[in-house]
């Protein structure tokens, strides 16, 4: 146990721990004195680790990401079930029963077998080991010199060690081989099973493509959950919270050309970060969101100039207004200072007047039916929303049709046969159309923020939408040319529990506020503190008992048969090379010998072995005679 041990605390970097611990062990196979610990200390020990667990698990869980504390938590279980494993080293060790780690067990005082804790704290210091997460060689390495160290101990005496040791290390390159396919195993089932629920799950955005749903038929509606909860502090609440915009569209996908981010600097306090060419604004809004921990693309009203209360690792915007963070906490709640007339996106350039070739005639066709040659630039916006207002409508439910199979497109088939579809196809159209009129023109995505609760607004997943954006007096703007009154047609398609859905919403959103925003120094106080005084008290409990003399020495009734004669042809036998394992009865280990001793031995050694029996396990019912006989038939039967 000590070099598992060692090995924990190289993997972990937890050497303050793994050293004394390890030092620890090691002096109790020099202390001839042990403790006299009955099966009640040996709960009690239990009960600390349990104790210790569970409080580590409670400090981590309120001090860190969930992800990160799963991960330190399994690091820290060594430390945590350490008492148990110096319990045993330093006690008689006689009465650690499987009993002791129930509860259960405990109250109804079932039968048990003694256990030996060593092997389970080796593996579990191996696995504390694997949970650093450091991708190396070097962790399988190291268990396979630990499992090899520790068996060589148990190898049954009938196989040599260099039969042993071949076959040890063949199964350990088979086990690194079938480690590797495992992953990749693992690899192919996560693929997909995103694959197979990526439809029922909450639609993230990719600042670097957006797959849109046009094409598809069927039902397109998404759930009711709720996703972001807005609060205006200061000023009217934005109407659109844009998450993303792009420039190039081919074949129902936006993309984005040139769209490479880069860090914004950050205040004093880490968590104000100010975005690029934009001036502070005294509109305010707070938004709250859960956000994926490693990386999250953040919702922001147009025109966003500051990010404040923002715990992040760090802030990354594009040319495009997008903005994404690193290292989010579980629930981000942020204030944005923004100003919809002034936006800190990049100059237009060639890519927000392309217009896709299989697309061209008829978005050109339609621009002249417009006349928006003709027109000034708020005539040509106001025309191209008046257009998708009197002549289409908004469904998420879309038919087939047989014009796709002819090699229509998607936004051919809207335009022109079936002028009905989502937000997407009018957000399309309509940045097409504002780029056929010479008006710079991209694509974003986001939510709309429309549903009110009190001061609250819940944004739901249905809320997601897509607008334009377009450039005008140095700034971009948005544009929606979906036809009014979309929101409440979704409305009315809501689920009958959605209100049972909110409660419970509203109950973790006041959990997530507490723990990740919350102080709660208190708590891990109060835990350190409660570990710390059960801690005192076991101690007092445990170390001021009467310590038993000698070396390991039982009260007497426990040493009755220790002193049997067939303990001496044990050992006689063990210098032939004829051990008997530890997990054998004396009449398995003779029966196994039956090819290796002569015959009229093994007749010899039965009787001694009821009258062993009788007297270690039954001695009021041997008599001084028999005794005398079991003292001398072993004695002729060693000769």
């Amino acid at each position: 146990m000590t070099l598992a041990l060692l090995f924990w605390g190289w993997r972990t970097n937890l050497w303050w721990f793994a050293v004394p611990m390890a030092l620890l062990l090691d002096l109790s196979t020099l202390v001839r004195r042990k403790w006299d610990l009955r099966e009640k200390d040996y709960c009690r020990i239990w009960d600390l680790c349990t104790l210790f667990s569970v409080g580590g698990a409670v400090y981590l869980y309120s001090s860190g990401t969930t992800p990160a504390s799963a991960f330190l938590f399994f690091q820290w279980m060594p430390i945590f079930l350490f008492p148990m494993a110096l319990g045993q080293a330093y006690g008689s060790g006689e009465n650690l029963k499987t009993r002791v780690f129930s509860w259960f067990l405990r109250k109804r005082a079932a039968a048990s077998e003694p256990i030996n804790v060593s092997w389970f704290f080796l593996a579990l210091c191996c696995v504390a080991a694997g949970a650093a997460n450091l991708r190396d060689p070097w962790f399988y390495i190291g268990v396979v010199i630990l499992a090899g160290l520790s068996l060589s101990g148990a190898r049954p005496s009938r196989f040599s060690f260099h039969a042993w040791a071949t076959c040890f290390v063949f199964a350990s390159l088979l086990g690194y081989f079938a480690h590797g396919q495992i992953h990749q195993l693992q690899g192919y089932l996560e693929q997909k099973t995103a694959e197979a629920f990526s439809r029922f799950m909450r639609k993230e955005f990719d600042p670097a493509e957006m797959r849109t749903t046009m094409g598809q038929i069927g039902n397109q509606k998404q759930s009711s959950r709720i996703v972001l909860r807005v609060n205006a502090v200061e000023g009217p609440v934005p109407s659109l919270l844009r998450s993303a915009s792009y420039t190039t569209f081919q074949d129902a996908t936006w993309r984005v050309v040139r769209g490479d981010f880069s860090p914004l600097p950050t205040e004093s306090d880490t968590t104000t970060w100010n975005l690029p060419n934009t001036n502070r604004t005294p509109s305010l809004v707070q938004i709250a969101c859960y956000p994926p921990p490693r990386r999250a693309v953040l919702a922001l009203p147009n025109g966003a100039a500051r990010i404040l209360n923002a715990p992040v690792n760090a802030v990354e915007t594009n040319r495009l207004g997008t903005a994404r963070v690193l290292e989010a906490p579980g629930l981000l709640s942020y204030r944005v200072h923004f100003d919809e007339q002034r936006s800190f996106d990049g100059e237009p350039d060639n890519a927000d007047f392309e217009i896709p070739t299989r697309e061209w005639s008829l978005i050109t066709d339609i621009a002249k039916q417009l006349g928006l040659s003709k027109l000034s630039d708020d005539e040509k916006r106001t025309a191209i929303v008046n257009y998708f207002e009197k002549n289409f409508r908004y469904t998420t439910d879309l038919p087939a049709s047989r014009s796709r199979s002819r090699g229509k497109t998607p936004l051919t088939i809207f335009l022109k046969e079936t002028h009905a579809g989502h937000c997407e196809y009018f957000a399309t159209a309509a940045t097409l159309l504002l780029r056929a009129a010479h008006i710079p023109a991209r694509y974003a995505t986001g939510y709309s923020v429309q549903e009110r609760h009190n001061d609250t607004y819940f944004v739901r997943d249905r809320h997601a939408h897509a607008w334009s954006l377009y450039f005008e007096n140095g700034s971009w703007h948005d544009l929606d040319a979906t036809p009014a009154g979309w929101g409440a047609l979704e409305q009315k398609e809501a689920s009958l529990f959605e209100p049972v859905r909110d409660l419970f919403s509203g109950i973790w959103y006041r959990f997530s506020l507490w723990r990740w925003n919350a102080d709660k120094s208190w708590i891990n106080s109060a835990v350190l503190f409660s570990v710390a005084g059960a801690g005192a008290l076991l101690s007092w409990r445990l170390f001021f008992r009467k310590r038993t003399p000698g070396d390991s020495s039982l009260p007497k009734k426990r040493q009755i048969g220790a002193d049997s004669e067939l303990f001496l042809i044990e050992k006689a036998l063990a210098r032939k090379k004829l051990h008997r394992s530890p997990h054998e009865t004396f009449r398995q280990w003779f029966q196994r010998l039956r090819h290796s001793l002569p015959a009229e031995q093994l007749e010899k050694i039965e009787p001694i072995l009821v009258m062993h029996y009788k007297y270690r396990f039954d001695p009021g019912s041997l008599t001084g005679a028999e005794r005398m006989q079991l003292k001398t038939s072993a004695r002729e039967w060693l000769r």
